[in-house]
């Protein structure tokens, strides 16, 4: 199965949510090319946000709402993603580089 879809499903994260398609797109551009995280609105807001039909300000708004879901449904699995034991949840950009962190590690020690 895909890495983006184990790790949302992990989150508990389905496609009910909006954000659900909208950050798999940017976590599939971002683990295309790791050099869009040092500009996510134009890099990977922007491209995502043409991929799903709707503006970059509605997919930063629905990732953040389903990383929020995904700290309250399961905080033990962040703080992994994360790196570190969070009190909140994270805000998108840091959320996006370590997920993307993580899932590079995840397929480099399976291959």
């Amino acid at each position: 199965m895909d890495p983006i879809l184990n790790l949302l499903s992990d989150f508990c994260i389905t496609g009910r949510y909006r954000g659900y398609r909208r950050l798999y797109c940017v976590l599939t551009l971002a683990l295309e090319n790791e050099d869009r995280l040092e500009s996510i609105v134009k890099e990977l807001y922007i491209p995502a946000a043409q991929m799903t039909n709707c503006s970059r300000y509605a997919v930063e708004h629905s990732i953040r709402t389903v990383i929020e879901v995904a700290f309250k449904r399961n905080p033990q699995l962040m703080d992994r993603v994360m790196g570190y034991q969070l009190t909140e949840s994270p805000c998108a950009s840091d959320f996006i580089a370590a997920a993307v962190a993580h899932l590079q590690r995840h397929a480099s020690a399976t291959v």
